[in-house]
């Protein structure tokens, strides 16, 4: 972040939202993407006075995998009249230094790294810290400040390899080298295996549709970023037992960007099934993008009988699964109107427009 008044950069470390502060921009932490709709969120910032903006270093690996990228190559979504406000938005912070302090990597720094040759293309430079050097070598003291609102600015990439258009006959490829039979129907679900994303749940929902749907295949895609998603994930290998049709992958089976976009492609249905309200989740929005209707519990780009269905239970979960595969007709109106409901709301176009209209502001 950079302040208004002098050169001097003020990085701090802030908890899941983007502030500002009097004269000082605060551009801090990714986790802005997750949760944003508490109702009466704490701020926790740690000041740091002393460190100027060319001290801050980019995580090298990190750094070296930002794309090079400048808006015309995102002209396919972002309309002239729209790329026009966006650059008289970006005008008045043309040379000034915008730092993300990001606490960790993840799902949301890689919008992040998206984001950020977009701004440096409209004058603005701005660079990532990733794990807290400006916050944890040398803060001053530490401000909470209770019940700020929220503003979340959640999107994806159209370009990123997990988003980009697959034709059939690859995606079934990919799928195929994982066991899947793209020739029968199949639901997935991709997250971090924890506990909110319920994939326990969702393997009893499938047995549920399956009683019906012989030929149904489940595919389980997440991720073991701790002990405690390794623990959950086991759990989710013992309720699948032995039934076949049950495939449960994770980064450690060499599954990735590509994989997971070829999955999205080839899935009939897709759940977000989490047991959290209000939730947000960037694999939805990939999903919905790829004109997959998605079934899920309190997921926010979910629309219900617009883009998918919200459901609360096992059981409504299973039914609105079976729904959909009975009825291709259906499932199809559902997947256009949650490509375009992504088109118009959670592409990175859309985030950028939004973040200078926040600075503006």
């Amino acid at each position: 972040m950079w302040s208004k008044q002098t050169s001097d950069m003020v990085s701090l470390s802030c908890h899941r939202r983007l502030w500002k502060f009097e004269n000082t921009f605060i551009i801090a932490s990714a986790g802005f993407y997750c949760d944003p709709f508490s109702e009466s969120p704490v701020l926790w910032t740690k000041w740091t006075k002393g460190c100027k903006y060319e001290e801050m270093p980019s995580s090298l690996a990190f750094s070296s995998e930002i794309p090079k990228r400048s808006l015309d190559d995102y002209r396919a979504f972002l309309p002239d009249e729209e790329r026009r406000l966006v650059e008289e938005l970006a005008a008045p912070f043309r040379g000034k230094k915008i730092l993300f302090r990001c606490t960790c990597p993840g799902g949301r720094v890689e919008v992040l790294k998206s984001l950020l040759p977009l701004l440096n293309d409209l004058g603005v430079e701005a660079k990532i810290e990733i794990g807290g050097k400006a916050t944890s070598q040398g803060y001053d003291f530490v401000l909470e400040s209770p019940g700020l609102s929220w503003q979340p600015f959640p999107a994806i990439d159209p370009l990123h390899p997990r988003n980009l258009s697959m034709g059939s006959d690859e995606a079934n490829a990919i799928a195929g080298r994982f066991g899947i039979n793209p020739a029968r129907p199949l639901i997935l679900q991709v997250g971090r295996f924890d506990r909110e994303k319920d994939f326990l749940g969702v393997i009893d929902s499938y047995r549920l549709v399956k009683e019906q749907l012989a030929d149904l295949q489940l595919l389980l895609v997440g991720f073991l970023p701790d002990r405690e998603s390794r623990a959950y994930f086991n759990s989710a290998l013992r309720r699948a037992g032995e039934d076949f049709d049950v495939v449960l992958l994770t980064e450690e089976d060499g599954v990735g960007p590509l994989e997971i976009n070829s999955f999205q492609h080839v899935a009939d249905v897709v759940l977000q099934k989490s047991l959290k309200e209000k939730n947000f989740s960037l694999a939805v929005s990939e999903a919905l993008w790829k004109g997959r209707p998605v079934i899920a519990g309190g997921v926010s780009q979910v629309l219900d009988g617009k883009t998918g269905y919200l459901v609360d239970s096992i059981e409504e979960c299973a039914m609105r699964v079976y729904q959909l595969l009975k009825n291709p007709d259906e499932s199809w109106e559902l997947g256009e109107m949650a490509r375009e409901h992504i088109r118009e709301n959670y592409l990175l176009p859309h985030l950028l427009k939004d973040f200078l209209t926040f600075l503006s502001k």
